[in-house]
């Protein structure tokens, strides 16, 4: 028969805390593990669970395809973007693919609560604002 009532503080037993983050998948590219470890880094260990890692793994590839896109569209010339044939075309299919990459990476960010939206209050982050505004209101600037 168990025993009734508040367990005796030497009956408690704690459970177990992962101290060590779960690392990249073998699949991911050296930039993709790099923010893999990034992410994790930034959480407790165990705050990602292992039916997220495939979520996690997702968000880093878009990621470091939305960064590879974007240094493709950086090596665009304005000349090259103005003069070639079928340069302003190029530089809009970059323009999309890089929207489309970061857009999934968002969501996916979105869905494992890893956004700065997720951790702080939209009230607090008004205060934030405010205490760490110097000088007066924008308008009355002098």
């Amino acid at each position: 028969m168990r025993q009734r009532g508040r367990k005796a503080q030497t009956d408690i037993k704690p459970a177990p805390i992962s101290t060590r983050r779960p690392a990249p998948p073998a699949a991911l590219t050296p930039a993709q593990a790099g923010i893999w470890q990034s992410v994790t880094g930034c959480y407790p260990a165990d705050y990602f669970r292992k039916s997220e890692h495939d979520l996690l793994a997702m968000y880093c590839k878009h990621m470091a395809e939305s960064w590879r896109v974007s240094q493709l569209i950086d090596t665009l010339t304005d000349d090259y973007i103005k003069e070639a044939d079928s340069g302003i075309e190029t530089y809009a299919k970059l323009l999309k693919m890089r929207d489309t990459e970061t857009r999934a990476a968002t969501a996916l960010a979105r869905s494992m609560r890893i956004t700065h939206q997720s951790r702080v209050h939209k009230d607090s982050a008004g205060r934030m604002v405010e205490t760490t505004h110097e000088g007066g209101k924008p308008w009355e600037a002098a």
